[in-house]
């Protein structure tokens, strides 16, 4: 009955663009808990049907499951990587796109105006994900590249911080950023560039960005560098977070670069959670630093 019931539900609400533009909030919750009830209910449910003890039902099959759940998230491994990834992601989505930067005031700067908005993060969300249009893409292409930066920023912490008991989570966490910056990098390119390698040798994509073709620059440093940690190394070793760490600086460099005009701070026009993707490698940097100091010493 469940299955007759939510099947067509399901198939009418994916068809029906103006509901899913008018009533966004409700839609993500029914796919959640019409995959929640599915999968992570379903086939455990099952396996407890089947189970030769009278004496255990449902309920503590569930419950087992649960903790399941709990306990893999907890542990070192993919699932607490994936539960870092969803909350980086989850928070730029809503503290980064929910928020409205404010007007620049004569004689304010580019940063006064981010920090003096507001946030509307049902109608932005609902303006995102309503339809496919090139403003929906580009802030999609911007959460990607913010939370792809922040988590590699976060995976280039140095092992003995924070990351011992965590190798992992700590590989796992690299492989969602690195990948997540691969995926801006080429929307980006079509985008802004139009797939055309010569448009990217000429760097002026963006009219008025004096060091474009630094940021560009950078980016393709960091790349080959997230690339080189991937390919030949394919665990996160001294070595690798070494590594590691200059390509997150190449791509914090080319973040900067890319969204000031002049290269100076305060033309820097980024939502203010935004600056998280900054100080999560400035954190990696200092703790790299620190690191080299004390073994010289």
């Amino acid at each position: 009955f469940s299955l007759r019931l939510l099947l067509p539900l399901s198939y009418t609400m994916c068809t029906n663009r103006e509901f899913i533009s008018t009533n966004f909030y409700y839609f993500i919750w029914y796919f959640y808990i019409l995959y929640f009830i599915f999968f992570f209910f379903f086939f455990q449910a099952e396996d407890g049907i089947r189970d030769a003890q009278e004496s255990r039902g449902l309920g503590d099959v569930y419950k087992r499951q649960v903790q399941r759940t709990c306990d893999a998230v907890c542990k070192d491994g993919p699932w607490r990587a994936l539960a870092i990834a969803g909350g980086v992601y989850g928070s730029f989505f809503v503290l980064y796109s929910g928020y409205n930067k404010g007007k620049q005031l004569p004689g304010k700067s580019k940063v006064h105006a981010s920090f003096t908005g507001d946030f509307t993060v049902a109608d932005n969300l609902k303006r995102i994900f309503g339809k496919a249009d090139k403003f929906s893409k580009r802030q999609l292409n911007k959460v990607v590249a913010l939370a792809g930066l922040t988590l590699t920023g976060a995976a280039s912490i140095p092992r003995s911080v924070c990351w011992e008991a965590w190798p992992s989570t700590r590989w796992n966490v690299f492989l969602v950023g690195a990948g997540s910056l691969a995926a801006h990098t080429a929307y980006s390119v079509v985008d802004y560039y139009g797939a055309s390698p010569t448009k990217v040798l000429e760097a002026n994509a963006k009219s008025g960005h004096k060091y474009e073709w630094v940021a560009l620059l950078a980016g393709s440093v960091a790349q080959l560098g997230y690339g080189w940690v991937r390919w030949r190394h394919g665990a996160l070793s001294d070595a690798a977070g070494d590594l590691l760490v200059a390509a997150t600086t190449a791509g914090v460099i080319h973040f900067y670069l890319i969204e000031t005009s002049s290269g100076k701070p305060e033309d820097l026009p980024v939502r203010p959670w935004g600056y998280v993707a900054f100080a999560v490698p400035a954190v990696s940097l200092t703790a790299w630093i620190a690191n080299q100091l004390s073994r010289s010493l």
